[in-house]
């Protein structure tokens, strides 16, 4: 041991140390150090943007599109094959609604006296899919939970909706976790009209509501705080508050003239390449139009 209070190697020591050991791991170990303990340590690796199409034989990720678990449960990563099921089907049992569960249940809930957990399900998936301009993003089998992105009105929210058995039927529940609250009311209409009829919501409301007419501006100078922040920003939620805003506006002939401008047209062909459904839809019809 040396003075300094750790041990002394020998080069003889090294080389025997160096010929069991991998070299890349092998470090000395100081008396009293704390920090020596060993770390479980992964190796990261760097692939090629469109490594999912050409070596896992998926399409590649799009601009824009990112992996987060719970948030973006429809991407697939590295052309990898979703775990989320298409389908509800009776291989797993639905929850049942307790008299503790229905006092917390949303007042956006349908009850579906004519509907088993399963069939409601379904229903609501070929809805979403067929009826509107909706994407769903997230099924999960086992516990009867869909989670979807949805246009109405030119705006977009996202929604999660529950399924309970109650009965010899179900309990819907639907609710909002992001995006325009009416655009989520006037979907939730729909719904309920789908499975209800178009009386189910007239005491509620006699109509459903309107999106407030947009005051009319200098086109240029009203588009052009939004372009710059579709160009400077990477917000999947600004970019997706910008994409809704000037596909609404678009209909003015003099917004119209300014979009097909060069510097306004390389932004939305940018726009163009995000992946997320709350951007490449309103971008998609606004490119249709022009």
């Amino acid at each position: 041991m040396s003075s300094g209070g750790f041990f002394a190697y020998s080069a003889e020591d090294l080389q025997g140390s160096a010929s069991t050991t991998d070299c890349a791991e092998y470090k000395p170990l100081f008396i009293g150090d704390f920090y020596s303990e060993p770390d479980d340590v992964v190796r990261g690796l760097t692939l090629p943007f469109d490594f999912g199409s050409s070596h896992l034989g998926g399409a590649g990720l799009p601009f824009g599109e990112m992996c987060d678990g719970d948030k973006m449960g429809h991407s697939i990563c590295l052309g990898s094959s979703s775990n989320f099921a298409d389908s509800f089907v009776a291989e797993y049992e639905p929850p049942s609604v307790s008299e503790e569960i229905q006092a917390f249940l949303e007042p956006t809930r349908l009850q579906l006296t004519n509907h088993s957990p399963i069939a409601a399900g379904n229903d609501l998936l070929l809805f979403l899919r067929n009826e509107i301009d909706a994407k769903v993003s997230k099924v999960s089998q086992k516990k009867f939970t869909l989670r979807a992105e949805a246009f109405v009105g030119g705006l977009w929210c996202s929604i999660k909706v529950r399924i309970y058995e109650d009965g010899g039927g179900s309990i819907m529940e639907i609710q909002r976790r992001s995006g325009d609250s009416i655009s989520f009311f006037n979907l939730y209409r729909q719904v309920s009209e789908h499975f209800h009829g178009s009386s189910s919501l007239q005491t509620v409301s006699p109509s459903p509501l309107k999106i407030p007419d947009i005051p009319s501006f200098l086109a240029n100078q009203g588009i052009a705080p939004l372009l710059d922040m579709a160009d400077s920003c990477r917000d999947i939620n600004v970019l997706a508050e910008v994409a809704s805003a000037l596909n609404a506006v678009a209909d003015d002939p003099a917004v119209a003239a300014e979009l097909r401008m060069p510097c306004a047209v390389a932004v939305l062909e940018q726009l163009s390449q995000v992946g997320d459904f709350r951007v490449s839809f309103p971008t998609s019809q606004l490119l249709s139009c022009m």
